[in-house]
């Protein structure tokens, strides 16, 4: 996971150490294959959940969500109500989160995802 082609570092201590995570490609929703991911925020909302929100780097996939339930060594995709670049993500608590895009849109959860 990348954002802005700088490797992403995760810290399960506070932000004491980094390090890489060993994430793979995710699967394209197009035919034919993988895609870089871009992230632009990413949030935690419980003790070893985070969301990110972004692009990948061909814009094929607008309105990228994932989600690690493992913080963030292994990162699942998520369904996507939008189909523009997500550019921030934020939650209220462990339930109601947010996220914003471009074109103004705004949505919203619940249920702790999206």
């Amino acid at each position: 996971v990348q954002s802005n082609g700088i490797p992403l570092r995760i810290s399960i201590d506070g932000g004491l150490t980094f390090s890489l995570p060993t994430i793979p490609s995710l699967p394209a929703t197009v035919p034919g294959g993988f895609i870089t991911v871009g992230i632009r925020s990413l949030t935690q909302t419980g003790a070893s959940t985070l969301f990110g929100v972004g692009n990948n780097q061909n814009a094929v996939v607008k309105g990228l969500i994932l989600r690690s339930d493992d913080n963030g060594l292994n990162w699942v995709q998520q369904v996507s109500p939008v189909s523009t670049t997500l550019l921030s993500v934020s939650f209220l608590n462990p339930a109601v989160g947010l996220a914003v895009g471009l074109g103004g849109n705004i949505i919203k959860t619940q249920g702790g995802g999206f």
